[in-house]
Protein backbone atom coordinates (compact mmCIF):
# COMPACT_ATOMS: atom_id res chain seq x y z
CA UNK A 1 0.00 0.00 0.00
CA UNK A 2 1.32 3.50 -0.90
CA UNK A 3 1.01 6.41 1.52
CA UNK A 4 0.23 9.73 0.62
CA UNK A 5 3.83 10.73 0.64
CA UNK A 6 4.81 8.05 -1.95
CA UNK A 7 5.99 5.88 0.62
CA UNK A 8 4.98 2.09 0.87
CA UNK A 9 3.34 0.31 4.09
CA UNK A 10 6.08 -1.35 6.38
CA UNK A 11 3.71 -2.47 8.50
CA UNK A 12 4.67 -6.54 9.38
CA UNK A 13 2.61 -8.45 7.09
CA UNK A 14 1.56 -11.00 9.57
CA UNK A 15 -2.19 -10.25 10.18
CA UNK A 16 -3.52 -8.64 13.71
CA UNK A 17 -6.14 -10.05 15.19
CA UNK A 18 -7.23 -7.02 17.48
CA UNK A 19 -9.70 -7.37 20.10
CA UNK A 20 -12.23 -4.27 20.09
CA UNK A 21 -13.05 -4.45 23.22
CA UNK A 22 -9.35 -3.43 24.85
CA UNK A 23 -8.85 0.21 24.67
CA UNK A 24 -6.26 2.02 25.63
CA UNK A 25 -6.28 6.08 26.97
CA UNK A 26 -2.65 7.95 25.37
CA UNK A 27 -2.21 11.29 26.95
CA UNK A 28 0.23 13.22 24.94
CA UNK A 29 1.68 16.71 25.12
CA UNK A 30 1.51 19.19 27.61
CA UNK A 31 -1.90 19.63 27.24
CA UNK A 32 -2.17 15.89 28.01
CA UNK A 33 -4.50 15.54 24.21
CA UNK A 34 -6.60 12.30 24.64
CA UNK A 35 -6.38 9.48 22.47
CA UNK A 36 -8.34 6.41 22.63
CA UNK A 37 -6.52 3.52 21.03
CA UNK A 38 -7.17 -0.13 20.82
CA UNK A 39 -4.14 -2.11 22.78
CA UNK A 40 -3.47 -4.55 20.34
CA UNK A 41 -2.83 -1.94 17.91
CA UNK A 42 -0.32 0.37 20.51
CA UNK A 43 1.58 -3.23 21.11
CA UNK A 44 1.78 -4.68 17.72
CA UNK A 45 5.15 -3.55 17.24
CA UNK A 46 6.44 -1.41 20.32
CA UNK A 47 8.52 -2.78 23.02
CA UNK A 48 7.43 0.58 25.19
CA UNK A 49 3.77 -0.06 24.50
CA UNK A 50 3.92 -3.78 25.97
CA UNK A 51 5.80 -3.17 28.68
CA UNK A 52 3.67 -0.14 29.59
CA UNK A 53 0.45 -2.37 28.91
CA UNK A 54 1.11 -4.66 30.93
CA UNK A 55 0.01 -5.29 34.12
CA UNK A 56 3.54 -5.09 35.93
CA UNK A 57 3.54 -1.25 35.19
CA UNK A 58 0.78 1.05 36.89
CA UNK A 59 -0.18 2.51 33.00
CA UNK A 60 -1.35 -1.07 31.95
CA UNK A 61 -3.37 -1.22 35.25
CA UNK A 62 -4.67 2.12 34.87
CA UNK A 63 -5.00 2.09 31.18
CA UNK A 64 -3.79 5.36 31.03
CA UNK A 65 -0.93 5.86 29.45
CA UNK A 66 1.41 9.71 29.50
CA UNK A 67 3.41 11.11 26.57
CA UNK A 68 3.94 14.71 28.02
CA UNK A 69 7.24 15.26 26.09
CA UNK A 70 6.03 14.19 22.50
CA UNK A 71 3.77 16.17 20.11
CA UNK A 72 0.18 15.18 19.82
CA UNK A 73 0.14 15.66 15.63
CA UNK A 74 2.95 13.22 16.00
CA UNK A 75 1.18 10.43 17.75
CA UNK A 76 -2.02 11.12 15.87
CA UNK A 77 0.34 10.59 12.83
CA UNK A 78 2.20 7.14 13.93
CA UNK A 79 -1.44 6.27 15.01
CA UNK A 80 -2.86 6.47 11.51
CA UNK A 81 0.26 4.06 10.49
CA UNK A 82 -0.40 1.53 13.00
CA UNK A 83 -3.98 1.37 11.29
CA UNK A 84 -3.88 2.06 8.33
CA UNK A 85 -0.17 2.35 7.05
CA UNK A 86 -0.54 5.84 5.71
CA UNK A 87 2.28 8.63 6.84
CA UNK A 88 0.61 11.36 6.27
CA UNK A 89 2.51 14.05 7.36
CA UNK A 90 -0.50 17.24 6.02
CA UNK A 91 -3.16 15.36 8.55
CA UNK A 92 -4.88 18.20 10.32
CA UNK A 93 -3.81 21.01 8.09
CA UNK A 94 -6.59 21.35 5.74
CA UNK A 95 -4.96 24.62 3.77
CA UNK A 96 -1.25 22.80 3.96
CA UNK A 97 0.18 25.81 5.32
CA UNK A 98 1.12 26.78 9.16
CA UNK A 99 3.64 29.36 10.66
CA UNK A 100 5.67 28.75 13.52
CA UNK A 101 7.77 30.92 15.99
CA UNK A 102 11.65 30.80 15.59
CA UNK A 103 13.91 31.09 18.50
CA UNK A 104 14.04 34.59 18.30
CA UNK A 105 10.19 34.80 18.46
CA UNK A 106 9.39 36.00 14.34
CA UNK A 107 6.34 34.33 13.47
CA UNK A 108 7.10 32.49 9.66
CA UNK A 109 5.55 30.09 7.73
CA UNK A 110 6.76 26.83 8.40
CA UNK A 111 9.45 24.64 6.41
CA UNK A 112 6.54 21.84 6.68
CA UNK A 113 4.80 21.45 8.71
CA UNK A 114 6.03 18.57 6.96
CA UNK A 115 9.65 18.31 8.19
CA UNK A 116 8.62 19.60 11.76
CA UNK A 117 5.89 16.51 11.83
CA UNK A 118 8.35 14.83 10.36
CA UNK A 119 11.21 15.01 12.92
CA UNK A 120 8.91 14.87 16.02
CA UNK A 121 7.17 11.43 14.24
CA UNK A 122 10.80 10.01 14.26
CA UNK A 123 11.26 11.40 17.44
CA UNK A 124 8.12 9.55 18.51
CA UNK A 125 9.03 6.13 16.54
CA UNK A 126 12.52 5.63 18.52
CA UNK A 127 11.33 6.63 21.60
CA UNK A 128 8.36 3.60 21.40
CA UNK A 129 11.13 1.68 20.11
CA UNK A 130 9.18 1.39 16.64
CA UNK A 131 12.02 1.35 14.30
CA UNK A 132 9.20 -0.29 11.35
CA UNK A 133 7.36 3.16 11.72
CA UNK A 134 11.03 4.90 11.78
CA UNK A 135 12.23 3.44 8.37
CA UNK A 136 9.03 4.73 6.52
CA UNK A 137 9.46 8.33 8.19
CA UNK A 138 13.27 7.85 6.88
CA UNK A 139 11.42 7.08 3.04
CA UNK A 140 9.00 10.10 4.13
CA UNK A 141 12.59 12.25 4.17
CA UNK A 142 13.35 10.94 0.90
CA UNK A 143 10.25 11.85 -1.07
CA UNK A 144 9.76 15.36 0.69
CA UNK A 145 13.48 16.28 -0.13
CA UNK A 146 13.07 15.03 -3.35
CA UNK A 147 9.91 17.15 -4.02
CA UNK A 148 11.11 19.94 -2.42
CA UNK A 149 14.91 19.89 -2.34
CA UNK A 150 14.35 21.63 1.38
CA UNK A 151 16.40 21.05 4.41
CA UNK A 152 14.77 21.50 7.37
CA UNK A 153 14.75 24.84 9.38
CA UNK A 154 17.84 25.33 11.84
CA UNK A 155 15.63 24.64 14.68
CA UNK A 156 15.16 21.19 13.69
CA UNK A 157 17.95 20.44 12.61
CA UNK A 158 19.22 21.54 16.13
CA UNK A 159 16.51 19.26 18.05
CA UNK A 160 17.80 16.33 16.24
CA UNK A 161 21.45 16.52 17.65
CA UNK A 162 20.01 17.56 20.91
CA UNK A 163 17.97 14.33 21.21
CA UNK A 164 20.31 11.70 18.98
CA UNK A 165 23.89 10.42 19.74
CA UNK A 166 26.24 10.36 16.63
CA UNK A 167 24.79 6.73 15.65
CA UNK A 168 21.42 7.96 15.07
CA UNK A 169 20.69 7.15 11.46
CA UNK A 170 18.19 10.16 11.56
CA UNK A 171 21.06 12.26 12.36
CA UNK A 172 23.27 10.49 10.00
CA UNK A 173 21.23 11.59 7.18
CA UNK A 174 20.86 15.18 8.01
CA UNK A 175 24.83 15.51 8.04
CA UNK A 176 25.10 13.78 4.98
CA UNK A 177 22.52 15.95 3.34
CA UNK A 178 24.38 19.04 4.57
CA UNK A 179 27.96 17.75 3.97
CA UNK A 180 27.36 16.39 0.72
CA UNK A 181 23.87 17.42 -0.81
CA UNK A 182 23.32 21.04 0.09
CA UNK A 183 24.78 23.93 -1.36
CA UNK A 184 26.81 26.06 1.11
CA UNK A 185 24.85 29.21 0.27
CA UNK A 186 22.14 27.63 1.86
CA UNK A 187 23.01 27.77 5.06
CA UNK A 188 25.94 29.91 4.65
CA UNK A 189 23.64 32.97 6.24
CA UNK A 190 22.50 30.98 9.39
CA UNK A 191 26.12 29.71 10.63
CA UNK A 192 25.39 31.14 14.06
CA UNK A 193 22.48 29.72 14.32
CA UNK A 194 23.37 26.25 14.04
CA UNK A 195 24.06 23.50 16.92
CA UNK A 196 28.26 23.35 17.30
CA UNK A 197 27.60 19.75 16.67
CA UNK A 198 26.35 20.37 13.63
CA UNK A 199 29.37 21.89 12.41
CA UNK A 200 31.25 19.69 14.14
CA UNK A 201 29.72 16.47 12.27
CA UNK A 202 29.96 17.83 9.11
CA UNK A 203 33.79 18.69 9.11
CA UNK A 204 34.42 15.03 10.26
CA UNK A 205 31.86 13.45 7.91
CA UNK A 206 33.59 15.51 5.07
CA UNK A 207 37.30 14.32 6.47
CA UNK A 208 36.19 10.25 7.15
CA UNK A 209 34.57 10.47 4.16
CA UNK A 210 37.47 12.60 1.47
CA UNK A 211 38.17 9.26 -0.27
CA UNK A 212 34.68 8.28 -1.49
CA UNK A 213 33.53 10.29 -4.90
CA UNK A 214 31.28 12.85 -4.17
CA UNK A 215 28.29 11.71 -6.20
CA UNK A 216 28.24 8.19 -4.10
CA UNK A 217 28.14 10.36 -0.74
CA UNK A 218 24.68 11.89 -1.33
CA UNK A 219 21.45 10.34 0.33
CA UNK A 220 19.94 9.59 -2.86
CA UNK A 221 23.06 7.16 -3.55
CA UNK A 222 23.28 5.56 -0.91
CA UNK A 223 19.60 4.75 -1.10
CA UNK A 224 17.06 4.83 1.80
CA UNK A 225 18.19 1.23 3.32
CA UNK A 226 21.42 2.73 4.52
CA UNK A 227 19.83 4.97 7.19
CA UNK A 228 17.13 1.97 8.28
CA UNK A 229 17.21 0.59 11.11
CA UNK A 230 17.22 -3.04 10.97
CA UNK A 231 16.80 -5.79 14.08
CA UNK A 232 19.31 -8.28 14.32
CA UNK A 233 18.91 -11.20 11.26
CA UNK A 234 16.42 -9.11 9.71
CA UNK A 235 16.79 -8.74 6.06
CA UNK A 236 17.55 -5.76 3.65
CA UNK A 237 15.51 -3.79 2.26
CA UNK A 238 15.09 -4.93 -1.48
Amino acid sequence: MATSTGVQDSRPTKRLKINYSHEVTVLVGDTSQRFMVHKDILCWNSPFFQAACSKNWWEGIEKIIRLPDHAPIAFSIYVDWRYQGVVDLWQGDEHQQTTITDTEGEERPDDGPRNDRLIRSYILGDMLQDYKFCNVVIDAWFDLFEGTLQIPHHDNINLIFDTFPETSKLRQLITHELAFDTMPETYKDQNDRYNPQVWKAIAEMSVTEADIAHDLKKPKTRGKCFYHVHAEGEARCS
